[in-house]
């Protein structure tokens, strides 16, 4: 491809946040999207969101009328993004987890084994902040431009969803703990060394939201 940049055009349905963000980041400087928003029927106040719904908005007739949205010849190839099941049915329990981004972790540890033996035992390394699925959403919120929740969805009625789709329930059951144990504050530990490792500030789920910079 060398130095073009490639045009997708995104089918989506409107209930979809961020593929016009998230895309090209997967491809940083080589991909662009162009957007155009399935519509989707509403037959209650989640009804957009509904699995059902989301079928609908994936037939070809769906498709068809929203691919007619983008100019002959505007777009390289098309692409269809739809929800993750999290948005679809929520999450069962929310708290706050101090997410590193894997680059991060990576580097700091590359710094701990060449360190010479200066780090001994157990060294933990996350970044400086906290954020819960509800901190998430508000940050995702600023970085498209337009509202994004976060649903808590009952604990139970989570895991019947799961085990409909397919998911062993005792799978579906230990999933549920990571996300109790969040809501306990297990995972809310934060640490100074990872930025000290890396001689500046960790990255942050707002770096991780936001589009790449200009150049």
């Amino acid at each position: 491809m060398g130095d073009r940049t490639l045009t997708v055009g995104v089918l989506t349905p409107h209930v979809t946040a961020g593929p016009e963000i998230e895309i090209p980041v997967m491809s940083a400087g080589h991909v662009a999207t162009v957007v155009s928003r399935i519509p989707l029927p509403a037959r209650s106040d989640a009804g957009a969101t509904s699995p059902q719904s989301l079928r609908e908005g994936a037939r070809p007739s769906a498709l068809d009328g929203a691919a007619k949205a983008f100019p002959h010849g505007s777009v390289d190839a098309l692409a269809y993004a739809s929800t993750s099941s999290g948005y679809v049915t929520g999450v069962p329990d929310d708290g706050p987890v101090s997410w590193t981004a894997r680059e991060d972790a990576a580097a700091a540890a590359a710094a701990i084994l060449a360190s010479n033996g200066a780090y001994e035992g157990p060294t933990t390394s996350t970044a400086d902040e906290a954020p819960t699925f509800d901190d998430i959403a508000v940050i995702a919120s600023e970085v498209a431009g337009r509202s994004v929740t976060c649903t808590i969805t009952d604990e139970d009625e989570w895991v019947a969803g799961l085990v409909s789709r397919g998911t062993p329930e005792v799978m579906a059951r230990f999933t549920l703990g990571i996300y109790q144990a969040a809501q306990g504050g297990f995972f809310a530990g934060v640490d100074p060394l990872l930025g000290n490792l890396l001689g500046r500030r960790p990255h942050t789920v707002h770096d991780l939201l936001a589009p790449p910079a200009e150049g």
